[in-house]
């Protein structure tokens, strides 16, 4: 399969020195590889977890067997990349996006660059090489919901899928799309489980999963890229100001919502946003993936511009509870249009 694709928000990946772009690799299959299976991952996790048998081995054994490689053996998937239009590496309107700006924090020894680099309206070729043709679906749907690089999950390094070679699209909708990959994916599982699985159940998964009872997607039109990215900030929510740690914890920080042991922990909603989608009528987009996992610390601590803390006993109440004003926080600022499942 051969994906042509265009940067459409700014994207930060770093090459030797984190903060400085490699312009000889802009966009390295590594980082594409690298989302590919977090969402293969999160999909056949999710699968399982429908079925009631959730399982890390039974995930390793279904990574190896499509391909993309496991603890049981290497990667059989090769992927390339080539540069057709060289993206504009450019620094200015950096406070738009909040994230840009906390990213741009620290100096290169080059004194005249003050801010990390990130690029925008890169044009690429991303030819992939696989003996199975569900990586194929995997690969678009990962470039469809998550973005690449730095900020990946507030808006930024979303790319768009401009023209698909060696695999056609037949579903109307994108979440036709998604539902037809999760079907397929499933029926490859069924037909190579194992009999005899000792069934599990679950109120929230151990990481997140790309399951119908805990995930949802969602999609705003004519969305504007830089609200939605600085919807993560919490003037900008009402309800859920309060539940900030749900989209993510970062590291070293004096204030806001910390761990006693410095843990980072990625946000469970993630943002992206294309110009064009694949689909008809599918231009302006935002997308929006919740997951609900149980893999937060058991307890954080807010610390306030005074420094005052106070500890927050994270459960899986208190997720579901974060998730849920989330969502209407998103539904009173977008009109958001829940999708799947």
């Amino acid at each position: 399969m051969i994906l042509y694709v265009t940067m459409v928000t700014p994207t930060h990946i770093g090459s030797y020195e984190s903060h400085i772009l490699d312009e000889l690799w802009f966009l390295k299959p590594s980082s594409i590889k690298g989302i590919v299976k977090w969402w293969a991952r999160a999909i056949i996790g999710g699968i399982l977890l429908d079925m009631g048998m959730l399982n890390i081995e039974i995930i390793e054994r279904f990574l190896y067997q499509i391909g993309l490689g496991s603890k049981l053996g290497p990667s059989r998937v090769i992927i390339r990349t080539f540069t057709l239009k060289q993206p504009d590496i450019n620094s200015k309107d950096i406070n738009v996006y909040h994230r840009l700006e906390l990213l741009s924090i620290g100096r290169r020894e080059n004194k005249e660059a003050k801010v990390r680099e990130y690029m925008i309206d890169g044009e690429f070729e991303i030819i992939l090489i696989n003996d199975n043709s569900l990586v194929d679906r995997i690969t678009m749907l990962s470039l469809m919901l998550s973005g690449i690089g730095k900020g990946s999950r507030k808006v930024l390094g979303s790319i768009d899928i401009t023209r698909v070679v060696n695999f056609k699209i037949t579903e109307q909708t994108l979440g036709d799309f998604i539902e037809k990959t999760y079907d397929e994916i499933k029926e490859f599982i069924q037909s190579n489980l194992k009999p005899k699985i000792t069934k599990t159940k679950l109120e929230l998964p151990p990481f997140p999963t790309l399951d119908k009872r805990t995930a949802q997607i969602g999609i705003i039109r004519n969305c504007d890229p830089v609200k939605l990215h600085n919807f993560v900030l919490k003037s900008r929510r009402k309800i859920s100001a309060e539940d900030s740690w749900i989209l993510g914890l970062p590291r070293g920080r004096e204030t806001g919502f910390i761990t006693n042991d410095n843990i980072r922990r990625a946000s469970s909603v993630i943002f992206t946003y294309h110009n064009r989608l694949p689909f008809k009528g599918m231009e302006k987009i935002g997308i929006i993936t919740i997951f609900q996992s149980n893999d937060f610390p058991d307890k954080i601590i807010h610390k306030g511009q005074k420094h005052k803390e106070h500890e927050i006993k994270i459960d899986n109440q208190a997720i579901k509870g974060a998730v849920e004003n989330i969502i209407k926080d998103l539904n009173n600022t977008f009109r958001v249009e829940w999708i799947w499942p």
